[in-house]
């Protein structure tokens, strides 16, 4: 256990009555950022954290960095079995009675648990707290202010989270009951395994969404939101997978076409205009479309709203979109 607690912390617990938080930070040959991920949990500000590093059959150095912090952590070593099968497996070495998610290559302040597991404290019917966070480059340096923007969530609905995910797993804190009545990270998804998660249990217990930016979201070149089809195909998955806890069918449908639209807009289509250069951008696209011919209708309503936008910003009436905060 690592950190301390403000004494003009506002908590409805006490230190010695505060409830034990788990954070779970799964590695795949990440092992030259683990160390930052580690730290940042071990210099918490709430009295009772606790870092489990799941090497997740690493070839790199990651069985290193981990021992190197000897007993200030839990380590669980096992064969590749991918992310969510890593964090499932943290999970489980785990008895706390709320758990936080944190990809190694990702870092969360020092207030962060503190500040998060407060919400439960408040409320025994929160399942899940997800929270604001900053884009960082390799070097945990942030992207400039003007790329440090969110849509504003509105808590209430759980078609919200099936319309857009609102955060990364970085520093998304659940609670162990919700994740035993609604089930942990589908080890079978590729990739969305968090928001297929964050729908199931948004159904069942009250979800907060705390705007302060507490964690540190890296954008890597090679991670799995940059595999488009991969991408494509698992939300697919995740949208058809969670039809079946629907009570309303038609809801739902208008519910996931807005998801699908509004996920495969900004994880896929963003991505490729943001890495690709020249005619770059069109192959890429190209190569999309005829590999997954499905996106073809979203593909033509993102184009013509992305030049709509343009053309609102060359006679500087800004772009007709759902309004946007800063967090801080």
């Amino acid at each position: 256990m690592a950190g301390r607690m403000s004494e003009e912390e506002g908590s409805a617990a006490t230190p010695a009555e505060a409830p034990a938080v788990s954070v779970v930070i799964p590695c795949y040959n990440q092992g030259r950022y683990l160390r930052d991920a580690v730290e940042s949990v071990l210099c918490q500000t709430y009295p009772h954290v606790e870092a489990i590093v799941v090497n997740d059959g690493s070839t790199d150095e990651t069985a290193v960095v981990a021992a190197a912090f000897g007993d200030r952590i839990r380590v669980v070593t096992q064969e590749n079995a991918g992310l969510a099968a890593a964090r499932n497996a943290g999970i489980r070495a785990s008895s706390a009675p709320y758990v936080m998610v944190l990809d190694a290559d990702d870092t969360i302040d020092p207030d962060c648990v503190e500040q998060r597991v407060r919400f439960f404290l408040e409320d025994p019917s929160v399942g899940i707290v997800a929270g604001g966070f900053r884009l960082v480059d390799e070097h945990l340096n942030p992207y400039p202010d003007d790329q440090q923007r969110w849509r504003t969530p509105k808590v209430g609905s759980p078609s919200l989270y099936i319309r857009e995910a609102w955060s990364p797993t970085c520093g998304l804190l659940l609670s162990r009951r919700a994740l035993e009545v609604c089930g942990m990270f589908d080890p079978f998804l590729r990739a969305c395994e968090d928001w297929d998660m964050q729908m199931r249990v948004t159904r069942r217990f009250r979800h907060v969404y705390e705007p302060a930016m507490r964690a540190n979201y890296r954008q890597l070149p090679g991670s799995m939101s940059r595999d488009h089809l991969v991408m494509v195909d698992s939300l697919l998955q995740v949208l058809r997978k969670n039809r079946a806890y629907a009570s309303n069918d038609f809801r739902y449908r208008i519910d996931a076409f807005a998801g699908w639209f509004n996920q495969v807009a900004g994880s896929v289509f963003g991505n490729i205009l943001k890495e690709t250069r020249g005619v770059g951008k069109a192959r890429a696209f190209g190569r999309l479309l005829v590999k997954r011919p499905c996106v073809a209708p979203l593909f033509v309503v993102w184009a013509v709203r992305y030049v709509w936008n343009r053309v609102l910003w060359v006679f500087g009436t800004g772009p007709l979109r759902v309004r946007e905060v800063r967090h801080g």
